[in-house]
């Protein structure tokens, strides 16, 4: 098994935060950086995983809350490490509950073939993804889960480890997260933090003329939705949308979430967010559209190469 020296990693590494440097400030546009992916990873939870040698395991790297298992060596002074250390403040500060201090250990393959055939042997049945979050089950009677993320060195490592790891750190703190809510806020914490949380593709997406305005926010059956298999790509551009619009539209919509999230730290059954929504904001649907519509005339949209 070949081994990268530090060096051919910190050039790499570096090349992919300069790309999406690029990205990030709009000069490129979206799709002519990156084929379109497929829908972002998914959360499973809990899930086995396969046997630890198929894993990543010459090299145990700690950087800050993370351990990066690597089969080559990693260089732990780039600047996407540096931005990765601090997401988990940037989480905090925006939504008010403490990241997880419990250590995620990120499985970093060198090449695609390597993870999706560590995937395949693991459960066939999971769908070609970028990378995966999964929540397992701790070591021990009643320790907490498990945290682990699985991805390969692509050039959309930087979105990819950022949504992973705000799933991961997210997880790590509250007693559950609902399967809506969870892609929404990963899908906003992908992002760079100089983004505000837009997420260009997405808001493309839900503004494009081409949809004739067919897009029907329906905030009430994402909340219903159980299982990941039920998620598709605009159930993911409308749970970004909501988490956006409620951080930003001002300070009523932002309390609601705040205060949702606040419950989640003691309870898996908080209620519905809608209800709670409605009774600060009244008719939600038209404001969506309209903070989208403000989203989409503010010039401030960046891609960030998702």
């Amino acid at each position: 098994m070949s081994v990268r020296s530090s060096r051919t990693l910190r050039s790499t590494l570096a090349g992919w935060l300069v790309l999406s440097g690029v990205i990030g400030c709009g000069s490129v546009p979206w799709k002519s950086a990156t084929p379109r992916p497929a829908p972002p990873a998914e959360v499973r939870n809990p899930v086995a995983i396969g046997p630890a040698e198929k894993r990543p395991s010459v090299h145990a790297t700690r950087v800050g809350r993370y351990v990066f298992h690597t089969d080559f060596e990693f260089d732990t002074h780039s600047a996407l490490l540096r931005e990765l250390e601090e997401l988990p403040d940037q989480i905090e500060a925006e939504l008010r509950v403490p990241a997880s201090d419990s250590l995620i250990q990120i499985y970093l393959f060198d090449r695609e073939d390597k993870y999706h055939a560590f995937l395949r042997a693991k459960d066939p049945k999971l769908p070609l993804r970028s990378a995966y979050f999964f929540a397992e089950p701790g070591r021990g009677l009643g320790s907490p889960p498990e945290l682990h993320v699985y991805t390969w060195m692509s050039d959309r490592l930087r979105v990819d480890l950022r949504h992973e790891l705000a799933h991961a750190l997210l997880h790590g703190t509250l007693k559950t997260v609902p399967l809506w809510l969870d892609e929404g806020l990963a899908g906003y914490f992908e992002q760079p933090p100089t983004n505000g949380g837009v997420n260009a593709a997405h808001l493309e997406a839900l503004r494009a003329p081409e949809s004739g305005g067919r897009f029907r926010p329906d905030l009430a059956r994402l909340e219903k939705l159980k299982s990941v298999d039920q998620m598709g790509r605009p159930e993911y551009q409308e749970a970004w949308a909501w988490v956006h619009f409620m951080l930003h539209a001002d300070a009523n919509t932002r309390q609601v979430l705040l205060n949702h999230l606040q419950a989640l730290r003691t309870t898996a059954t908080p209620g519905l967010l809608l209800p709670k929504l409605e009774a600060a904001v009244g008719d939600v649907n038209p404001l969506l559209a309209a903070h989208l519509t403000r989203l989409d005339q503010s010039g401030k949209v960046r891609h960030a190469g998702r």
